[in-house]
């Protein structure tokens, strides 16, 4: 992490719990990826999108050693909720879909939840992560999010977001089950 990165991630273990709030592009999925590595529990990642489960995915793979750890293991750790990803020998990830698998790292949308077959494993999968983090957490003030969130309990739950105040005045909501803003930098600190 940079040092601004490092102040910010120090800050929210501090806490262990809250929103990160900086600006865009600043680095919040490389943080995102330390914290994972650095609190060592099975990890849910919330999105509201695919491109933004994409993304954290980019960040854990090129951020850590997740993928030589999945080659000399064979299988995957870090995965989609609802699909099996095997280790070729080449080390390439082939991805089937398999309802209800999930990993130490899952990424999964809020969507993946709410269908008929996703209600289904929520009460199963409610202790299995201890860390909740939400990526692009604006969106938890949605009902079916914020209802799939509740769904869960981690011993940390955090987020990340360039915009912890929403123009609905509906944050409140987000604040209730990730927590308040904890951490935060600025375009400033970022020089």
């Amino acid at each position: 992490l940079r040092p601004n990165q490092q102040e910010v991630a120090d800050a929210w273990l501090r806490c262990g719990y809250g929103i990160v709030h900086a600006p865009t592009a600043w680095g919040k999925s490389i943080l995102c990826s330390w914290l994972i590595q650095n609190l060592a529990k099975r990890t849910l990642i919330l999105a509201d999108k695919e491109r933004h489960i994409q993304v954290v995915f980019e960040a854990l793979m090129q951020c850590t050693n997740l993928k030589e750890l999945e080659q000399e293991l064979g299988y995957a750790v870090c995965g989609t909720f609802g699909e099996m990803v095997t280790i070729q020998a080449n080390g390439e990830r082939k991805v089937v879909p398999k309802p209800g698998t999930y990993y130490p790292i899952t990424l999964a949308t809020y969507q993946s939840f709410t269908s008929k077959r996703g209600q289904k494993y929520l009460p199963l999968l409610r202790d299995s992560f201890g860390l909740v983090w939400h990526e692009e957490s604006h969106h938890e003030a949605a009902e079916t999010f914020h209802a799939v969130t509740k769904s869960f309990n981690p011993w940390y739950r955090g987020g990340q977001t360039a915009t912890p105040t929403r123009g609905d005045k509906m944050h409140f909501v987000m604040y209730d089950t990730i927590g308040p803003v904890t951490a935060s930098s600025t375009v400033e600190t970022i020089k």
